[in-house]
């Protein structure tokens, strides 16, 4: 393991493009890791959280970085990485819940009527899945938050931005310029 860790670096300084390789490879080995037993699974997550994700650290890789030590742990402390993961489950859909809920009315305060909602794109998979924003300005239809006009946009960037404030409160909080993307109806309405 020493001697491959070695030739790795050599190789690393002649040529940038292989340690890329290598680390692509790595992280493709690990998320298929499921398929081997459990000693391989626990003896090459090791490696990689030693060798790989430090390496795709200093390259500045931190998505892989971060997905090849959640891989780690998962096959190295499979206990605690499913009770980590099971709490963050629950806190996550409780959470989402009260946003939810507080996107609705606040959108509706905002817009003075109207409908918006948040929306997870897979439910079975809560903390791997995208949110789907869609909102319904009065008077207009249902739409993905991408396919609204630049000032709805920032409104309901907006009514987002003040249910999260209502669902986690902070002590501290400073808007500048938060009306510089909405056109002037929008602005009187915001500020009234």
């Amino acid at each position: 393991q020493t001697e491959n860790f070695k030739k790795l670096l050599l190789t690393m300084s002649e040529d940038i493009r292989v340690i890329l390789i290598k680390i692509a490879d790595r992280l493709h080995n690990m998320r298929t890791l499921e398929h081997m037993a459990p000693n391989k699974q626990y003896k090459i997550a090791g490696e990689t959280l030693y060798i790989y994700a430090p390496i795709a650290n200093r390259l500045g890789l931190n998505k892989i970085k971060t997905e090849l030590e959640d891989l780690c742990m998962k096959y190295r402390f499979p206990k605690e990485y499913e009770e980590i993961t099971r709490q963050m489950t629950e806190i996550f859909s409780t959470q989402f819940q009260l946003l939810r809920e507080s996107f609705e009315t606040t959108f509706t305060d905002l817009f003075g009527g109207g409908h918006a909602t948040l929306e997870l794109e897979d439910e079975k998979d809560i903390l791997g899945c995208g949110i789907d924003i869609k909102a319904q300005p009065p008077g207009k239809s249902l739409k993905t938050i991408s396919l609204l006009s630049g000032g709805e946009k920032a409104f309901v960037a907006t009514a987002l931005y003040f249910a999260i404030l209502k669902v986690r409160p902070t002590p501290f909080c400073l808007l500048d310029e938060i009306d510089a993307a909405l056109d002037d109806r929008n602005v009187e309405r915001f500020a009234s």
